[in-house]
């Protein structure tokens, strides 16, 4: 095996210090903090559900509802809602 190939297996095999850290300090504020599950799809969450709302959209709406409720009511001043792109469309 080449040199320079066997240094990029051994680079992704061994992450940096700061990054091992970095990962136990997240470890132990989830276990502190969240009552959660944690799966290697799906990532960390407390709780599952499928619903579906009376607004048309993709999903059944659910986003949209639950958005335009949480609005309404003050739960929350602003959102932030992103969209994935395809791997091969272009970005701006």
């Amino acid at each position: 095996m080449p040199k320079e190939a066997s240094r990029k297996i051994d680079k992704q095999l061994k992450p940096p210090l700061s990054e091992i850290s970095r990962m136990e300090n997240v470890a132990r504020t989830e276990h502190a903090f969240l009552k959660v599950t944690k799966n290697e799809n799906l990532g960390v969450y407390s709780d599952l559900f499928s619903a579906k709302s009376g607004i048309d959209g993709q999903d059944g709406g659910m986003v949209t509802a639950l958005l335009l409720s949480g609005l309404r009511k003050g739960v929350f001043d602003a959102a932030i809602v992103v969209q994935r792109k395809p791997k091969n469309q272009k970005r701006f």
